[in-house]
């Protein structure tokens, strides 16, 4: 059975009308919305290997020349079913342990950063049940993580239950990889074959693991982008599709 198109009824989440069927990129563009609508007063934890850089929303930061010259492992990838859509997991860069909804034990590598700042606060938007997520790998004061809660909270409720979110394509270096942060953007289908939807997350390498941080280097463009601009000259690796 085909998904049904998820229908917003939250003031937060409402969108006008629009002719024929709403399709899952709209579940993307909400997420988004509800994952970085904190941003202000967000506990903002700087790389020390280098000078602030300020938030934009628009490419990436990383020289997609330098960027194309290594590659980042992740050993064997395969892909996990988890809630609304299928997450990548590595045998060498993690997640290492599972805890109820949480996932943690990202390795302390680049590879380890993108999956965490993928895995992290998707599992926030498809997941219910996710206080130990927002206590232990979500960075914030406490008014800020609350505001989180709730917009998430609100987004799955107005969500169709049968609606899925499909895997995510590719994945590019918004900011260099340091051992203390990580800015990455992420590539899924879009409506059309020839779409992409793109979307930002972040990570902080604290106690021993990298946590997500809402906003810290601001969010990508949730206007579709064209699929062939998600290739390796603008700084773009494909995530394996196979294993499953």
């Amino acid at each position: 059975m085909k998904p049904r198109p998820p229908q917003f009824t939250t003031r937060e989440f409402a969108e006008p009308a629009t002719e024929g069927n709403r399709t899952w990129r709209w579940v993307l563009v909400a997420v988004v919305v509800a994952l970085v609508a904190v941003i202000a007063g967000v506990l903002i934890v700087r790389a020390t290997s280098g000078p602030d850089t300020p938030a934009d929303t628009t490419g990436p930061l990383v020289d997609a020349g330098e960027d194309g010259q290594h590659e980042v492992s992740f050993g064997n990838l395969r892909w996990e079913a988890v809630g609304r859509t299928e997450m990548p997991f590595s045998d060498t860069a993690g997640p290492r342990t599972l805890d109820g909804v949480a996932a943690a034990g990202f390795a302390h590598t680049e590879a380890g950063a993108i999956l965490a700042a993928w895995q992290i606060p998707m599992r926030l938007a498809v997941l219910a049940g996710t206080d130990s997520i927002y206590r232990k790998q979500v960075l914030g004061t406490p008014g800020d993580i609350s505001k989180l809660r709730q917009s998430v909270a609100e987004l799955q409720a107005s969500l169709d239950p049968e609606q899925t979110v499909p895997r995510v394509i590719a994945w590019r270096a918004h900011q260099p990889y340091s051992e203390q942060v990580a800015s990455y953007d992420f590539a899924l289908p879009g409506e059309t074959s020839t779409a992409v939807s793109l979307l930002r997350f972040s990570v902080v390498w604290m106690r021993g693991d990298w946590r997500y941080q809402p906003g810290l280097f601001g969010n990508a463009t949730t206007r579709p982008v064209d699929a062939t601009s998600v290739h390796p000259d603008n700084g773009w690796h494909r995530f394996p599709q196979g294993a499953s």
